[in-house]
């Protein structure tokens, strides 16, 4: 029989309630199935801090092991404390939560080799929600060749940039080190250098928000090439159309790295009714392509349906459909609105070479019109 733990009587001498007579016995610490007094007495159990009129956990007195004791008709609760009370004695128990998961980061973005000197943001990924305040403690930039630990890199906000559910953070590299003109590029210059190599490093000692710090320090390496100012164009884009009745993805390549967040964000397929088609957008080929996997199987009409790009959707820079980041100052911007690519014309996979897919305009609500998580 599993071994019985005894909770002393830290009660019993205010109650005057006689010696042990008021020891609290649990069948386990951890996982307690009931609790008992040392003098049979019948109890009842509250939850902490017991509250005015407060309905005691529905349970039952049982025999156990030849002694009264009460059984909960649900499971006592992890990570609460309980108060058990009779007619003479009274005393608290805690049923620990169990150990706190050790937090992970799972992707780094971008996952290319490559980035533009002129780079705007980086995601990391975890796989538990994460504490915030923390961000530019937790994270350092390294020059390779040097080993000079880069400050002044990315922006400090007063807000961090979490996803909803904080497992994603958004390093934005500070926007006076990318614009021409602004005052820290004249003074400090773009934050990478073209050809040079660097390290960004997630430090361990990062915490969920239970507290638990990362296994261990996690790091990407990336080399800087010239900046890329040029607006993103998705009539350049290369779509390898699906086979209906099949699940085989759709995928898209782009010609140059684009942003992680606004493949999720600003990508949409549409059916021949304007609906939009279930499924999961992946970034692939290191960032410079996606696929996208429907949920169903690819319908006979297929060929009828369309790509909806949003204007705002972005390269590693920061440059999106209207125009690029980095524009002179004065520079009249074409706002347009989402670009649709029907898929009739698209080339499938088995097919050699490449087609020109016409395209049309139609209003931002083709894509979504939704912000990035950040």
């Amino acid at each position: 029989m599993r071994r019985a733990l005894a909770y002393g009587a830290l009660a019993c001498g205010a109650l005057a309630c006689g010696h042990d007579l008021c020891d609290l016995t649990l069948d386990s610490a951890e996982h307690p199935r009931w609790v008992r007094f040392a003098d049979g007495s019948d109890l009842r159990v509250f939850v902490e801090p017991i509250a005015t009129d407060q309905t005691p956990v529905a349970g039952e007195m049982e025999s156990v092991a030849g002694a009264r004791a009460f059984r909960p008709t649900f499971p006592f609760a992890a990570g609460v404390s309980y108060r058990a009370t009779s007619a003479t004695c009274t005393e608290t128990f805690n049923v620990p939560a169990p150990p706190a998961p050790t937090p992970e980061v799972l992707a780094i973005h971008p996952r290319s080799e490559t980035i533009p000197a002129n780079i705007l943001r980086f995601y990391v990924s975890f796989s538990e929600p994460m504490e915030e305040g923390q961000l530019l403690d937790r994270i350092r930039l390294e020059d390779v060749e040097t080993g000079e630990n880069l400050t002044g890199v990315f922006f400090d906000p007063i807000h961090e940039l979490w996803s909803p559910d904080r497992r994603r953070v958004t390093l934005l590299v500070d926007p006076g080190r990318i614009k021409t003109g602004l005052r820290t590029n004249r003074s400090r210059g773009l934050a990478f250098r073209p050809g040079r190599r660097y390290r960004l490093y997630v430090s361990q000692h990062w915490r969920s928000i239970e507290g638990a710090p990362l296994a261990t320090t996690v790091s990407r390496t990336y080399e800087a090439r010239d900046a890329e100012r040029r607006a993103v164009d998705p009539l350049a884009w290369r779509i390898d159309s699906p086979s209906p009745g099949t699940r085989e993805p759709l995928r898209l390549h782009f010609q140059r790295e684009v942003d992680h967040a606004s493949v999720e964000s600003f990508l949409a397929l549409r059916d021949p009714h304007g609906e939009p088609v279930r499924g999961e957008w992946t970034l692939d080929e290191g960032d410079r392509g996606a696929r996208f996997a429907p949920a169903l199987p690819w319908a006979a009409e297929v060929d009828a349906f369309a790509l909806a790009v949003h204007p705002r959707f972005e390269d590693l820079a920061g440059n999106n459909l209207n125009a690029a980041l980095d524009h002179p100052v004065g520079t009249s911007l074409e706002h347009r609105e989402a670009i649709v690519r029907p898929l009739q014309e698209a080339q499938r996979e088995d097919e050699p070479g490449s087609v020109s897919v016409p395209s049309t305009i139609q209003p931002s609500t083709a894509a979504s019109s939704s912000e990035p998580s950040p």
